[in-house]
């Protein structure tokens, strides 16, 4: 018996969206859409998207940003980014602002451009956040480290999305780090308004490359945030990567890692800090493809009123991946009896020859920790939020650079801080 499936309202309006731009379509755009068209929206009836139903979730399909959409509304840097001095490049609803980047003022070695978004995208037929970018995104910027270099000075790619027009924006970006060379990436995800903003990123690893990436996503509560981020290690290189998310109404960070040569290391860490009816989904999927690498996973989140947090992580361990370490641990904190946090990890592994494990808890403040602060005189919110900053500081340890350490510290805090004054 074949049973017709309702489609919702945003999944009718991107069919929409999809058949107009099919009719001049061609190369990669082409095959993204065609994708589009014949999987639809993600939904439940999805093992990876079983925790985030986007057909319930997105309320409606908004029409793709624009050269005419580029005004950049309210945006600045957030005072904690530009105390680190960085190195701006600039996005407005997925239209890079010359004007508002540094561009004549990238640190020696690194190099931007702009090229044609089929040039740069590997088309994933069955990967919506993928097709969505490919599908509509004007272009792709490319930033370049070269051999050898070492970047001291940050390099922040901020985007926001002015959403008083509800519009979708979407952003693909490439990093490629050269052979031994060394950089600091901050990644900011902002706005205003009602909008969709999806970001794809592919991220790629020379041998001995060193790369400490770091992710804020603070997008409108209204918004929802759609990313993901595909990551490859080449022999002896190192992943040092860091998200903090509280923002977005609904939110899919999603990262698929793989390593393609030896003795390579990533270690991955979330803050999660939601509250109010936010949505906010972290999938993590790493493949040892490779002898004798590493990859550790730190997943902390705190969870307010009525907040959904998911944690869904996968490490495959390939037949001839020896000496593999592998290691998953989600802690979440809930701070009411409403919040909800969903949490899965998985081990696939096809070798004896390796180290791995996996963990995941949920519980409530220690009621003997807040006594032990309260007898102290310390207040309950305040005392409430030293136990909560303490829980994701095991993820803002890992942050490499100490001045980007201090000002991710400080954007928890300010959340904490909000929270204490409510």
């Amino acid at each position: 018996m074949n049973v017709n499936i309702k489609k919702s309202a945003a999944e009718l309006a991107l069919e929409a969206q999809v058949e107009v731009l099919l009719e001049n379509a061609s190369g990669g755009q082409a095959q993204a859409l065609e994708s589009l068209r014949h999987n639809g929206m993600p939904h439940r009836k999805l093992e990876p998207w079983v925790y985030t139903d986007l057909r319930n979730l997105v309320r409606d399909t908004y029409r793709p940003a624009t050269e005419a959409d580029r005004g950049a509304g309210d945006f600045k840097i957030d005072p904690a980014l530009a105390a680190l001095g960085v190195c701006k490049i600039v996005r407005v609803n997925g239209f890079l602002q010359d004007d508002l980047s540094d561009l004549d003022a990238l640190p020696d070695g690194v190099s931007l451009k702009v090229q044609d978004i089929t040039a740069g995208v590997e088309v994933d037929e069955h990967h919506f956040i993928a097709d969505m970018v490919t599908a509509f995104a004007s272009n792709s910027l490319v930033l370049e480290v070269a051999p050898g270099a070492n970047v001291e000075q940050p390099i922040l790619l901020a985007n926001f999305t002015n959403g008083s027009v509800p519009v979708a924006a979407y952003a693909h970006t490439i990093v490629k780090m050269g052979e031994g060379a060394s950089a600091t990436i901050i990644e900011s995800l902002e706005g205003e308004g009602d909008y969709q903003s999806s970001n794809l990123l592919d991220v790629s690893l020379s041998d001995k490359a060193n790369l400490n990436f770091v992710r804020w996503q603070n997008e409108d509560v209204a918004a929802v945030h759609l990313a993901l981020m595909r990551l490859t290690l080449g022999e002896a290189s190192k992943w040092q990567g860091f998200t903090l998310t509280e923002g977005a109404r609904v939110s899919r960070n999603e990262m698929a890692i793989r390593f393609t040569a030896p003795a390579a290391d990533a270690h991955i860490s979330v803050a999660k800090l939601l509250r109010g009816e936010q949505h906010g989904d972290t999938t993590i999927i790493v493949d040892h493809a490779v002898p004798e690498c590493d990859s550790n996973e730190i997943i902390k989140s705190v969870l307010e009123d009525k907040a959904r947090g998911i944690f869904q992580g996968k490490v495959i361990v390939r037949p001839g991946a020896h000496g593999t370490d592998g290691r998953q641990a989600s802690d979440a904190l809930l701070l009411s009896d409403q919040a909800e946090m969903d949490s899965k990890p998985e081990l696939e592994i096809y070798n004896d020859d390796v180290q791995c494990a996996h963990g995941a808890t949920v519980g409530e403040i220690d009621e003997d920790l807040l006594f032990y602060l309260r007898a102290r005189g310390i207040p309950l919110k305040e005392a409430e939020s030293l136990l909560v900053q303490a829980h994701v500081g095991g993820a803002l340890e890992s942050i490499q650079n100490e001045d980007v350490k201090n000002a991710m510290t400080g954007l928890a805090a300010r959340w904490l801080t909000r929270r204490a004054s409510s």
